[in-house]
């Protein structure tokens, strides 16, 4: 098998299961990742595939890795930042092996993977919007095959809905300009499905991709440098933000309108807030979340009735693990400099978009809600160092490059 076929097959069967493992075992997209990459690896050497990458792109998430691992230097735990930076700079490698890979596919392998994705999407919507019609049937098939008790009210399918969404999008930019449009419409579908999700993160992502995408297909030029705009502003305002936020106390009681997953949210935040303004200038060390002085505690909460008795009580711990938020966990761990270079690489990323051709709008939309989309989940849910879910939006890159390079699609 030459470096070519075996790349293209690697990056095939990847979409084929992206959306299964990403439902299944989410966990298991970090060792699919590392696969994808070491099977694309012969082609990226000898093709110099990296020359696809511009320079930014390319070196931005690597000073970042590095700044990571000199953060030890100061880490609350200096051997955990080591690794953590480790496992960052290999997640990084793996990825830009992939999305260079991704760009030297012929039209014949772009189009295998399209299908291989669209199958793999499908299979997943179709499985994902039965779990919530069915008010989590098929977890509960899989808890009694192991003999587990299905606990919490919400789907632990969840982590899936919100890799699912962003493949259900990709098939979009895959096939816009399908002949003929029966995927494209059958793509818009299934991404609509996934407003039948319990998870708040994914109908959000939805949402402000769909919006995204709607702004940059009315106004090609100005939506997108909006969007520009508004993320650099993001990354200035969103710790500014989070260090004046109200005292949960008076959130619970006030905020009525926040579901109470949404509330412990703003509780993490303010926590997280009020420590990046102890150390915004280098911050508190690499993966220094899981460290944090205070982290543990616990705060109990009481929304009472307008004549003084209680109503509802909950107990809410200040940050567990991570702030649920990735550009406060860059600014909390890694300070200004970190921010400065994720801040840099998110902006460079749009600016690749724009200078998309501007003839076709369809794919500038649709790769500007696929960004919108990922960073409203990166800004709303997981830790921003989890290895699965950088291989996630690693490949969802990849796959969409892979996609804008795509004209027709028989």
């Amino acid at each position: 098998m030459t470096p070519h076929s075996l790349a293209a097959t690697a990056l095939a069967v990847s979409a084929l299961l992206l959306p299964l493992v990403g439902i299944f075992a989410p966990l298991g997209l970090a060792p699919l990742g590392a696969v994808a990459a070491l099977a694309c690896l012969p082609l990226v050497i000898r093709e110099r595939s990296w020359g696809n990458l511009p320079a930014a792109v390319l070196w931005l998430p690597l000073l970042l890795a590095v700044w990571a691992a000199v953060s030890a230097l100061w880490a609350i735990d200096p051997r955990e930042a080591l690794a953590g930076a480790a496992k960052q700079a290999l997640s990084t490698i793996g990825g830009l092996i992939l999305v260079a890979a991704a760009l030297d596919l012929d039209q014949k392998d772009r189009r295998r993977l399209a299908w291989y994705l669209m199958a793999g999407s499908l299979a997943g919507a179709a499985l994902l919007t039965a779990e919530y019609l069915t008010d989590r049937g098929i977890s509960s098939l899989i808890a009694k095959a192991k003999h587990r008790p299905l606990v919490g009210i919400k789907s632990p399918l969840n982590r899936g809905a919100t890799i699912l969404i962003l493949c259900t999008a990709t098939c979009m930019a895959q096939f816009r300009h399908s002949k003929p449009r029966w995927p494209l419409v059958v793509s818009a579908i299934a991404l609509l499905a996934m407003f039948s999700s319990d998870s708040l993160s994914t109908r959000l992502a939805a949402l402000t991709g769909l919006a995204a995408g709607a702004i940059v297909m009315a106004w090609p030029r100005r939506g997108i440098h909006l969007v520009i705009a508004a993320v650099a502003a993001l990354w200035i305002v969103a710790p500014i933000g989070a260090a004046n936020m109200p005292s949960p106390h008076y959130t619970f009681q006030h905020w009525t309108w926040l579901p109470l997953s949404s509330h412990h949210r703003t509780t993490i935040w303010g926590f997280t807030g009020s420590h990046i303004a102890e150390k915004p200038i280098i911050g508190w060390g690499m993966e220094a979340s899981r460290q944090l002085p205070g982290a543990d505690d616990e705060v109990q909460l009481w929304r009472t009735f307008d004549n003084g008795q209680p109503r509802l009580g909950i107990t809410e711990s200040m940050l567990p693990l991570h702030p649920h938020n990735g550009i406060l966990q860059i600014w909390l761990e890694l300070g200004v400099f970190g921010a400065l270079l994720a801040g840099a690489f998110l902006v460079r990323v749009l600016a690749g978009i724009d200078r998309l051709d501007s003839a076709d709008r369809t794919g500038r939309a649709i790769a500007c809600g696929i960004y919108c989309a990922a960073l409203t989940i990166g800004t709303t849910s997981y830790g921003i160092w989890q290895s699965w879910w950088q291989a996630g939006l690693w490949f969802i890159a990849a796959f969409t490059l892979s996609g804008l390079k795509q004209r027709d699609i028989p």
